[in-house]
């Protein structure tokens, strides 16, 4: 299981900075399940953190990740962290299930499907089961599903 931390910097100047922090658990198996050799084109399906992106940028030379995400949040994490990677990471926000690769071929293709804890730490995504919120599963800015109809007939019991 891989585990993602939530760090926020606090400025009361700015509204915080979320930062996805992504070490992959699996991350020598991901690499080579993958086969990611010099001069490979990746897919990474749910970028998050960016953390299965960057083994797959510093596993050979000249290695091409394509990211997605459908978390706006996620990918301006993502796009931080592995920004000394430069021209060699090319980011979409969008979901996979929506991605047009058009005549683009991948040598590798990661999808990591769940949530992370970042999206349950910040209450107003509506992810957590712990803070205080109303569910609404949202994905960034994007609003999210409201759900609270379906848990409030439920109670308690």
């Amino acid at each position: 299981m891989d585990s993602p931390i939530l760090r926020n910097e606090m400025d009361k100047a700015d509204p915080p900075v979320s930062e996805f922090i992504h070490v992959p658990v699996l991350g020598a198996e991901v690499v080579e399940g993958l086969a990611v050799h010099a001069g490979g084109h990746y897919l990474d399906a749910t970028v998050g953190g960016g953390g299965h992106s960057r083994l797959m940028l510093e596993a050979a030379a000249d290695v091409q990740v394509t990211a997605l995400d459908q978390d706006g949040q996620a990918i301006a994490a993502a796009q931080q962290s592995l920004s000394d990677f430069k021209q060699r990471v090319h980011f979409q926000h969008t979901n996979f299930a929506t991605f047009e690769p058009g005549s683009t071929q991948f040598d590798g293709i990661l999808a990591d499907l769940g949530v992370s804890s970042a999206q349950f730490d910040i209450p107003d995504r509506g992810f957590s089961f712990r803070l205080e919120a109303p569910p609404g599963y949202a994905h960034g800015s994007t609003p999210g599903v409201n759900s609270g109809g379906y848990y409030q007939p439920l109670g308690r019991n």
